[in-house]
């Protein structure tokens, strides 16, 4: 797999998890963009991608560090996936149960 399709993916990570970030503040304030178009597509990489897409990043990081392969991503965006990664599992857990 190309280098830099990982490096790809992870940064749209950080963005559907900024997204993320932004359907949170807005569920519990208001909205704060009135365009609907646009609120749907913030909506569904906020929601839905973010969750998916961090599964699989971590997912595949973490075969990749048992495997003693290099990682060619910047520290930080890995630490942010996996820093809202944790927060999303424990927000799934908070409204499930």
């Amino acid at each position: 797999m190309p280098k830099h399709l990982h490096l790809f993916i992870s940064r749209i990570g950080v963005i559907c998890n900024v997204l993320f970030v932004y359907c949170f503040v807005v569920r519990h304030t208001k909205d704060f963009i009135g365009n609907q178009d646009i609120n749907s597509v913030i909506i569904t990489l906020g929601w839905g991608a973010s969750f998916i897409l961090n599964i699989i990043l971590n997912i595949w990081w973490l075969l990749l560090f048992t495997s003693k392969k290099n990682i060619n991503v910047p520290i930080w965006i890995l630490l942010i996936n996996l820093v809202m990664f944790i927060l999303q599992i424990g927000y799934l857990a908070y409204i499930i149960f």
